[in-house]
């Protein structure tokens, strides 16, 4: 299997958040602020993430029914991060995507 190009980047981003909240624990620094775009990011990372672990755990072979299980899965993270967080995951992407229609 191919290594995954990211996995260094992703488990230093991993580490720098587990010692960025030992540190808010502690009291010596205060929470990063997430933007709209940096919660964006944290949500594909993670979406891209289970996504595969989807695909690679699932053992139906249909194409269709995978792509039906990932739909669903994808809904229901919209819902509950929309239930709590306020936040509409596909409203994140509306200007990253008409910018990409434009090009």
């Amino acid at each position: 299997m191919r290594e995954n190009p990211y996995a260094e980047v992703l488990e230093e981003i991993e580490t720098g958040l587990w010692e960025q909240d030992l540190r808010v624990d502690e009291g010596i620094a205060e929470p990063y602020p997430y933007t709209n775009k940096t919660f964006r990011a944290c949500i594909k990372i993670f979406m891209a993430g289970i996504m595969w672990k989807l695909w690679e755990d699932m053992e139906v072979k249909d194409i269709n029914e995978k792509s039906g299980h990932a739909e669903a899965m994808g809904n229901e993270l919209r819902a509950l991060i929309l239930k709590h967080t306020g936040v509409d995951s596909h409203k994140l992407y509306e200007k990253v995507e008409k910018s990409h229609n434009k090009a």
